[in-house]
C-alpha cells in the first residue's frame, strides 16, 4: 500500500498508547509476530485500511495543528516566567 497513508502500527509503549487508539487510529502490536500480522491484515482489507488512515489523519489534524502548538508552547513559556530567574556565572 502507499506509504503516503498515514496509518501506524507500532510497538506496544506508553508513547505509542498515548498517541494511537488501538483498532480506531493505528494498531499497537505486543511483538514482532503480531506487528507482521497486522501490515498483512492491512494490506488484505483495503477499506479497513483506508478507513483508520483517515482517522488518523483527522486525529492528527485535531491534535498537532499550528493554532493548538502555538497555544501549548506559549502555555510552557508562561509557566517558565513564572519562576525566578537563576543566577549563572559567566563562561
Amino acid at each position: 500500500f502507499p506509504y503516503t497513508t498515514l496509518f501506524r502500527s507500532v510497538m506496544n509503549n506508553k508513547a505509542e498508547k498515548f498517541i494511537i487508539t488501538d483498532g480506531e487510529d493505528g494498531f499497537i502490536a505486543r511483538n514482532e509476530c503480531e506487528y507482521v500480522g497486522l501490515i498483512e491484515f492491512l494490506y488484505k482489507y483495503p477499506a479497513i485500511r483506508e478507513s483508520m488512515s483517515f482517522n488518523a489523519k483527522q486525529k492528527a489534524r485535531k491534535l498537532y495543528n499550528v493554532e493548538r502548538m502555538v497555544k501549548e508552547w506559549g502555555r510552557v513559556f508562561d509557566e517558565m516566567m513564572e519562576h525566578p530567574k537563576k543566577a549563572r556565572r559567566a563562561l
